[in-house]
């Protein structure tokens, strides 16, 4: 038997857009030299600061094995 429109149930979003969102808007925000534009205690600022955080490593990352290239040719 095949469920009827009746049997699905929609659940609302509780933010306007998941946090994976959140996390691009912050490696975002850093490639931008933006601020994180949500409340410091919120759930979605922290977020917002893990993406940052994200994008700051890898670019830290980035260049640090540039210059070790660099130094070894």
């Amino acid at each position: 038997k095949l469920p009827t429109q009746e049997e699905f149930v929609a659940y609302k979003r509780r933010y306007p857009f998941p946090m994976r969102d959140i996390i691009e808007q912050g490696r975002n925000g850093f490639r931008r030299n933006k601020n994180n534009p949500f409340p410091p205690t919120s759930d979605r600022a922290r977020e917002w600061q893990r993406g940052y955080n994200k994008e700051y490593y890898r670019c830290l990352n980035q260049n640090i094995r540039s210059l070790e290239n660099k130094e070894s040719s």
